[in-house]
């Protein structure tokens, strides 16, 4: 692990090329949306365009698009939709576009996936930082008590959650999710870092 970030210290150990794109993974409820969208807001990161079959009750994000698993399927087939990957249930993939995009440093992008397509994305994309986002149990169980999710969906979640924490010692950052403000305060030192 190159970069590891506890709580409020923060140990760098820099890499000799400039950060184009961060990948963020971690644990449902440790703050990974709270770390994109600031990234988008105050860093100018780009969201790549995704395509889910999943029913999303707040679509804030014009980057998301709700397709039924026919149109996915179709989407795929034409090139539309690329890197497709199931989780649960549903269907998830980038807009080739967007990753043609990352692939060619056109914009910087922000990237939150589960952990073995974020390190995917961090073998293929030139200039990629890849960042765990971790919080104790109790602290994720309590942001995610009052989430529209099923409470049987986020148990399921949770459970492939600690089977995939062994992804998080390839990666760059390990980083202790304590409140909004750390996850600024970090975003802040991850970029002044490069």
């Amino acid at each position: 692990m190159l970069m590891v970030c506890v709580t409020q210290h923060l140990v760098v150990n820099l890499r000799s090329r400039f950060m184009k794109h961060v990948v963020i993974s971690g644990h449902l409820g440790s703050g990974k949306t709270t770390l994109e969208r600031y990234l988008v807001q105050k860093h100018n990161f780009l969201q790549p365009d995704i395509f889910l079959t999943r029913n999303i009750d707040d679509n804030m994000d014009r980057h998301i698009s709700h397709v039924s698993c026919e149109e996915f399927f179709e989407l795929f087939q034409e090139n539309v939709v690329s890197m497709p990957m199931c989780f649960g249930e549903n269907w998830y993939g980038y807009s080739r576009k967007s990753i043609m995009k990352a692939l060619n440093c056109d914009s910087k992008f922000v990237f939150n996936v589960r952990p073995y397509t974020g390190l995917l994305l961090k073998s293929i994309l030139d200039g990629c930082v890849s960042v765990w986002v971790h919080a104790d149990k109790e602290t994720r169980v309590d942001r995610i008590e009052n989430r529209s999710e099923m409470k049987d969906t986020q148990e399921k979640r949770m459970e492939l959650d600690e089977n995939e924490s062994v992804y998080k010692s390839l990666y760059d950052f390990v980083f202790e999710s304590t409140d909004q403000s750390s996850i600024k305060s970090f975003a802040d030192r991850i970029i002044a870092s490069q």
